[in-house]
């Protein structure tokens, strides 16, 4: 399946990605409205971007009571006319229990959830990363073992991050005043 690949080792929390995605689905400037959320976590600091990656099995969609959120071979696609929106939100529940976490509402009342749909082929998020961070691969893949949680993600860089704990790092590079 399609999916955008994430190099997060290379993030630098610029945030250009969130503001594309937002600018070209709904036409505003307010990264809560992204699908593409970017993490941040301390000490380091960490920057995790989050993006749906397209589960081969759809733990989403396959909650999705009334059918409004699927997979149509290319990308993930929602109904708006018969999703509950946040009222329901059981496709953010089994994403959030199951996967990343990348699908969610922006805010309570929400009317559908955000979810990634390559804009249409051609994601905004990964034209606008200067950093080379993000990659569309249109190839069939599973990204089921793509799907960890933010805080999984930045478990694992840090724990690669060589010599010492994240903290050692910082303190070997903190001057004393």
């Amino acid at each position: 399946m399609p999916y955008v690949a994430v190099k997060w080792y290379d993030c630098r929390g610029c945030r250009l990605c969130e503001l594309a995605c937002v600018r070209f689905h709904e036409g505003v400037v307010n990264p809560e409205l992204s699908r593409i959320v970017v993490y941040d976590f301390y000490p380091g600091p960490m920057h995790v971007p989050v993006v749906c990656t397209t589960c081969s099995d759809q733990p989403c969609a396959a909650a999705c009571p009334t059918g409004a959120l699927a997979f149509d071979g290319k990308r993930m696609i929602v109904d708006s006319e018969t999703c509950l929106g946040s009222t329901c939100g059981a496709c953010v529940a089994a994403c959030r229990n199951e996967r990343s976490g990348a699908i969610r509402f922006a805010g309570v009342g929400a009317d559908r959830p955000l979810v990634c749909d390559h804009c249409g082929g051609s994601p905004r998020c990964v034209s606008a990363c200067p950093f080379g961070v993000l990659e569309y691969v249109p190839d069939l893949v599973d990204g089921r073992h793509l799907a960890e949680s933010p805080s999984k993600i930045a478990e694992d860089i840090a724990e690669r991050w060589k010599p010492g704990t994240v903290m050692e790092r910082i303190r070997a590079n903190t001057r004393e005043v």
